[in-house]
């Protein structure tokens, strides 16, 4: 499956790189060109280009068929993910997976349960061996 990655740390790359099995064919995608050279160096795909231009996406060949993966960093408040998925809540073929056992959790739920997000469920926390598996039953990953 082919899957790209859109990173910001070396550790969650590297990281990544190691835990994914094989069938994944990962490529990174970072904001620093350093950081792509010095991947591409060590062996892995990645290339660096400006995350928030479309331009980026359609040159690393992102199809309806890829796989996607976004480092977060609690850039961006998972809020923002209910809010998504109120708005995308009437399309059957879109879920929101949301993993983790963080202290922002019990208000994500009780805003999904308020909100009747019925394409919104969470799980626990899943073991780092465990999370190629969960990858892999998504299409996109925040």
């Amino acid at each position: 499956m082919r899957c790209l990655a859109v990173c910001h740390s070396e550790l969650v790359i590297r990281t990544l790189a190691q835990v994914l099995p094989p069938r994944f064919e990962v490529d990174f995608l970072v904001e620093s060109r350093p950081l792509a050279r010095r991947l591409h160096e060590a062996g892995l795909e990645a290339s660096g280009g400006d995350l928030r231009k479309t331009e980026t996406y359609v040159k690393a060949g992102v199809s309806a068929g890829t796989c996607v993966i976004i480092e977060d960093h609690a850039r961006r408040s998972p809020v923002h993910l209910l809010e998504a998925a109120e708005l995308l809540k009437r399309d059957p073929r879109i879920r929101f997976l949301l993993v983790g056992d963080g202290k922002e959790k019990p208000n994500l739920v009780l805003l999904a349960t308020k909100r009747k997000l019925d394409n919104v469920l969470f799980l626990p926390s899943v073991a780092k061996n465990d999370m190629a598996e969960v990858l892999s039953a998504s299409d996109c990953g925040i």
